[in-house]
């Protein structure tokens, strides 16, 4: 462990975590993954053949929860996906394919995670992630809202778009918490993606098992039951090159091209605007 530089000092986004004796300051805050970085970094210098290279099945995601490790080639902290606008850059990288998941500039700029679950109502996600149903719906300023006040708990808000269920949190990833995805995957097919201050991550998981995940910053290093599963939709969509390195559409906004065109799962601004169903996780 060694200090690193941070943009937000940790838990300063909720008034039950900000007590000051527990945080150093943003610009002194203490990488805990500081090891699992230069591993990476290591792995990545011996040279990128387009296969994963050997990790555990299940890379410890809930580790990484207060912790970033910086990245060149991933945005720092980019917003919301949506059908309806994909910037210019996005489309210019993936030969003019214009996709419906897109970063939108503005409407989440601290950070998002995003659940879909295949073919379940929109509040299975929600109890599977140990959500208490709230009391009524809730739009994204509400939930955010609530979030901040004293011992309310984490709110994750959920709705369904083509045939998959989601659940959206602002800011924070409990989705990312040890055993949170084999629990939301049981009996269907799953995909998180996740960009906040602690982490960007993708994962696919399906019936309990975590097939494969990655940060979308180092797609060469991958984790999980299968992790080349996706080597091809990678290479399609322009996140990793056919000699494994860095591709041209890079970090998460490859991870959203990924996401697009494999699985065909988006989030409309327009129905991520709306009041949805919300639970709430203590």
């Amino acid at each position: 462990m060694y200090p690193t530089r941070v943009a937000v000092t940790p838990g300063c986004r909720r008034i039950r975590s900000c007590i000051p004796q527990k945080h150093p300051p943003a610009s002194t805050a203490l990488c805990i993954c500081a090891a699992i970085a230069a591993l990476q970094y290591v792995s990545a210098q011996l040279g990128h053949s387009g296969c994963s290279v050997h990790a555990p099945p299940a890379f410890p995601t809930h580790l990484l929860q207060r912790a970033r490790a910086p990245s060149d080639s991933v945005p720092v902290q980019p917003a919301l996906f949506s059908r309806t606008s994909l910037t210019a850059t996005v489309a210019e990288r993936h030969d003019g394919v214009v996709g419906r998941c897109a970063v939108a500039g503005g409407v989440l700029p601290q950070g998002f995670s995003v659940v879909f679950a295949r073919d379940v109502q929109p509040a299975e996600p929600l109890a599977r992630l140990g959500c208490e149903a709230a009391a009524s719906p809730m739009t994204r300023e509400d939930a955010e809202e609530h979030e901040l006040e004293d011992d309310a708990g984490e709110v994750l808000r959920a709705g369904e778009c083509d045939g998959w269920a989601f659940a959206i949190q602002s800011w924070a990833a409990h989705v990312l918490d040890e055993g949170v995805i084999g629990s939301v995957s049981v009996g269907t097919e799953m995909v998180a993606l996740v960009s906040t201050a602690a982490i960007p991550w993708f994962s696919y998981a399906v019936n309990g098992e975590e097939v494969c995940s990655f940060d979308p910053g180092m797609p060469w290093i991958r984790y999980g039951s299968a992790p080349d599963r996706l080597l091809l939709a990678m290479r399609s969509a322009g996140l990793i090159s056919a000699d494994g390195s860095a591709g041209t559409v890079r970090g998460v906004n490859g991870m959203l091209v990924l996401a697009e065109q494999e699985f065909r799962v988006g989030l409309a601004r327009e129905v991520e605007a709306k009041a949805l169903l919300a639970g709430v996780f203590p």
